[in-house]
C-alpha cells in the first residue's frame, strides 16, 4: 500500500564522533494530510518526539548510550541534534512521521550510524634514552590519545615490526 505521505529524506552520519553532536534530519510530504507526530528512535527507543498539538510541542528522552541535544521542526521537516555514546557502537536511527485520525497512517526510513573517533594529537612515547648501545633493552611507554575503536600500537626498529612483552591498554 502506498501512504498518502512519504519521507523524502532521511539524513544520518554513516560515521560520527563521540566528542561532536551528531545532526539526524527527515524530511517529509504530507500531501494535504495532517501532522500528527514525528518521532525518532536509536534502535527501539524512542528519543524524540515532536507533536505539533501538545504543550510542549517537542519531548526529548535521553537513554543510557545516548544525549539528545535538542531538536527543530517545520511544516516538513525535523532535525535532532544527539551527542553519541563514547563506545564503539553501531545503532539503527529511524524517523517516524504519523498522520492524524481517523486514519493515523505511518512512514518509516532507518539509517545506520556507527560511532568512531581519530586520535587528535600524536602519540606520546615516555622513556626513550638519547643514547642506546646495540642489543640494550629499553622500557617504553607509548600513549595514544582517545580513539574508537581503541588505537593499535606497533613498535618498529628500523622499520622491522617487534614482539612487544607487554602491553596494557588503559581504560
Amino acid at each position: 500500500t502506498t501512504s498518502a505521505h512519504d519521507i523524502s529524506q532521511l539524513k544520518v552520519p554513516l560515521y560520527a564522533d563521540p566528542r561532536r553532536a551528531a545532526e539526524l534530519s527527515c524530511h517529509f510530504k504530507m500531501d494535504e494530510q495532517k501532522l500528527h507526530s514525528v518521532k525518532w528512535y536509536r534502535d527501539t527507543n524512542e528519543i524524540f518526539r515532536y507533536n505539533p498539538t501538545q504543550q510542549p510541542s517537542i519531548r526529548l528522552f535521553n537513554i543510557s548510550d545516548v544525549m539528545v541535544q535538542g531538536g527543530e521542526c517545520q511544516p516538513d521537516y525535523c532535525v535532532v541534534r544527539v551527542m553519541p555514546p563514547p563506545i564503539s557502537t553501531r545503532a539503527a536511527y529511524t524517523c517516524e512521521v504519523s498522520t492524524e485520525g481517523p486514519r493515523f497512517q505511518i512512514a518509516r526510513k532507518t539509517k545506520h550510524m556507527t560511532v568512531v573517533a581519530m586520535p587528535q594529537a600524536d602519540p606520546v612515547i615516555i622513556g626513550a634514552p638519547k643514547v642506546l648501545k646495540p642489543g640494550e633493552q629499553v622500557f617504553l611507554n607509548c600513549t595514544s590519545d582517545f580513539s574508537l575503536p581503541p588505537s593499535d600500537i606497533n613498535w618498529y626498529i628500523d622499520e622491522e615490526l617487534q614482539k612487544v612483552s607487554t602491553q596494557q591498554p588503559l581504560p
